[in-house]
């Protein structure tokens, strides 16, 4: 099996073995996501235009990385998320991007809920010198699930959050952690999968940090190729 085959397999996963994560198009948005390993890094992608409406909740400095509209979304009749670089990191994580929900109320969007860890642009080139939407494909979102992989030359992390319909909380609902390495005898593939709630804590989307599952992402990492 091919390191791309491997890739694909381990995120269609990500999706097809939970309950609460559901994508209609998978293969299309994991090809998508593989693709992202082997490709040029996004700081030479081309921009694109961010909508008018995205653009007015920012403020000077922000970049939008993606936005993925949905209807219905959660709780909303309509909204979706996006990724924002700000031009600063914060005190508290040292990162400059989130992931941010939003409720969509006809052309207005208001932002419900933030979490500032999920995307990385502490480490992660790709997203610290991307231009504006260059990174719309690392984002998967359905009316019920939100995902973003944090792509690296040879591997990434995913970070899937579902939407609890009794509790109506948004929630960490799987991760997922792949590395290529090259080894004495060829490519060694490792990787780590955390599911809710076998191996993962409750952790509601704005409470989520990485501290929280980096000891689960060790204990958990197999060799797969």
């Amino acid at each position: 099996m091919t390191i791309r085959q491997l890739r694909f397999l381990s995120l269609h996963r990500v999706f097809a073995n939970s309950q609460a994560v559901r994508v209609p198009a998978l293969p299309f948005a994991a090809g998508l996501a593989l693709a992202s390993i082997f490709a040029p890094s996004a700081k030479a992608a081309t921009s694109a235009v961010v909508p008018a409406n995205i653009q007015a909740l920012m403020v000077p400095g922000d970049t939008v990385l993606a936005f993925q509209p949905v209807k219905p979304f959660g709780a909303e009749r309509a909204g979706g998320a996006l990724v924002v670089r700000h031009a600063q990191p914060t005190s508290s994580t040292g990162n400059a991007c989130e992931l941010w929900l939003l409720r969509a109320t006809g052309a207005t969007y208001a932002v419900t809920l933030k979490n500032g860890e999920a995307i990385d642009c502490r480490y992660n080139e790709s997203a610290k010198n991307a231009l504006p939407m260059a990174l719309n494909h690392n984002l998967t979102v359905s009316p019920t699930s939100v995902a973003y992989f944090n792509e690296l030359p040879r591997g990434g992390t995913t970070y899937a959050f579902g939407w609890d319909g009794q509790k109506r909380v948004w929630h960490l609902q799987q991760v997922e952690a792949t590395s290529v390495e090259n080894g004495e005898s060829g490519v060694i593939v490792s990787k780590s999968v955390l599911d809710y709630p076998a191996t993962l804590p409750w952790l509601t989307i704005d409470a989520f940090s990485t501290k929280a599952i980096r000891e689960a992402l060790h204990t958990h990492r197999t060799v797969v190729h």
